[in-house]
């Protein structure tokens, strides 16, 4: 006789976990995911890279067409991703020809982004592989949340409506203190903000679904999902500018820790400098010393630059001696920083990413220091790269918030598959 009648916890969830429903969904994300990262791909090289049964494979990628997920290639496709920047060249093909490579439709779905900085808005519009099709600046004329979101979404309505293309989301991104699950920005460590209703303000007015969250952990996003055919598996991305963050994916997941602070390094402490006071009451706190306002303040009480440089104006003075020196004492910080966190956190990539990385002779001042300090050494520093879009790095990676969640799960932003009810077997 058993001993209760009440079904464990962990049965329920092995049972709905076998639900036709659900199993279809991850298959279908499966295999979305996989043509993002190897596509064009046959419907032979599906089954061959996900271990999906080719039944299986040849119904759901039929649906996928059908919904306009995917296309087939006009001619026989060659594995060949389209260059970044380029249309894929594709054809529109409904049929299920078995041996015609599919593809993403890069022709007629897009995204819609945002990111919202301290002095201007950069919104645009993007590609499914997360190539950059326009982006539009709006230099901010206040400060009033109000004001600037109104700003961004008349813009991202423009984009929109110029496009000639279904636009499946969209992605928006700022710095600070984000509650990521309700959508809020808590504070920003620069604008005035405080508990901002960012997400639904966005999604109401465009009728879209909307990811937002710190363009920090959009960066390490898009360093996972744009690097064609490789998968790379754990991602640490160090963000420097007018204000620093960090972000941590493990096993291509965003880690944004129990209360959604993952990532804060504002009060990371920095040896041997003194900065500006921060408001913890140290001077060497990471914000307070490696940031573009950090790093002025120190340059100016040693006369390097004036009481009204800004970042930009140091650039362009970067082959004088003495700013050569501030700039490339900032990029010993930041070796520093990376060296305390590839220890603790032994990441696959460290990616950085910020204007910081225009300093000339940046990368290899940080990665200098990190073989210097870091535990792992040469091996270490040998993971340090630069992102590798920079001029494109806040639409893209704001643009990986959104592609992240829709690959995750495409049924859930694509109604004609969320309306095919085929129960499929694995």
């Amino acid at each position: 006789m058993e001993s209760s009648t009440i079904p464990r916890p962990e049965d329920v969830l092995n049972a709905r976990a076998a639900l036709p429903s659900d199993m279809r969904s991850q298959n279908l994300a499966t295999i979305m995911r996989v043509v993002r990262t190897h596509g064009p791909l046959a419907r032979v090289g599906i089954v061959r890279r996900t271990g999906i049964s080719s039944g299986t494979v040849t119904k759901l990628t039929a649906q996928l067409v059908e919904a306009g997920a995917l296309v087939e290639a006009s001619p026989a496709g060659t594995g060949e991703h389209p260059p970044t920047g380029a249309p894929g060249v594709l054809g529109m093909r409904r049929a299920g020809r078995p041996q015609a490579p599919l593809d993403l439709d890069m022709h007629a779905r897009a995204v819609l982004t945002v990111h919202i900085g301290v002095t201007r808005s950069t919104a645009g519009l993007v590609d499914m592989r997360g190539n950059v099709i326009t982006d539009i600046t709006v230099t901010h004329t206040d400060t009033d949340p109000d004001h600037v979101l109104r700003a961004a979404v008349a813009t991202m309505r423009r984009l929109r409506n110029s496009s000639g293309r279904t636009v499946v989301g969209a992605g928006v991104s700022t710095s600070g203190t984000i509650d990521h699950r309700n959508g809020t920005l808590l504070d920003h460590p620069v604008l005035p903000w405080r508990n901002v209703a960012v997400r639904d303000y966005v999604a109401r007015r465009l009728d879209l679904p909307v990811e937002y969250d710190d363009i920090v952990r959009g960066v390490a996003l898009a360093h996972l999902a744009y690097r064609h055919g490789e998968e790379i598996q754990h991602v640490l991305n160090l963000f420097v500018g007018n204000v620093v963050g960090s972000a941590l994916a493990v096993r291509q997941e965003l880690y944004r820790g129990e209360a959604g602070r993952a990532g804060q390094i504002t009060h990371l402490p920095v040896h041997g400098v003194a900065g500006p006071l921060c408001e913890c009451g140290r001077s060497d706190c990471f914000q307070a010393v490696a940031s573009n306002v950090g790093l002025l303040a120190i340059g100016q009480a040693e006369g390097v630059v004036s009481e009204r440089a800004s970042f930009d104006d140091l650039l362009d003075r970067a082959d004088e001696p003495g700013v050569r020196r501030l700039l490339d004492r900032r990029a010993e910080w930041v070796g520093q920083a990376v060296a305390v966190l590839s220890d603790f956190l032994d990441p696959s990539a460290v990616v950085l990413s910020g204007n910081a990385t225009h300093a000339p002779g940046y990368l290899d001042v940080v990665r200098a220091t990190t073989r210097r300090l870091a535990l792992g050494g040469r091996a270490a520093a040998e993971r340090v790269s630069l992102f590798p879009f920079p001029g494109d790095l806040l639409s893209v990676s704001t643009a990986a918030l959104f592609l992240d969640r829709y690959f995750r799960d495409p049924v859930a932003y694509e109604p004609r598959l969320a309306g095919t009810d085929r129960a499929v077997q694995p």
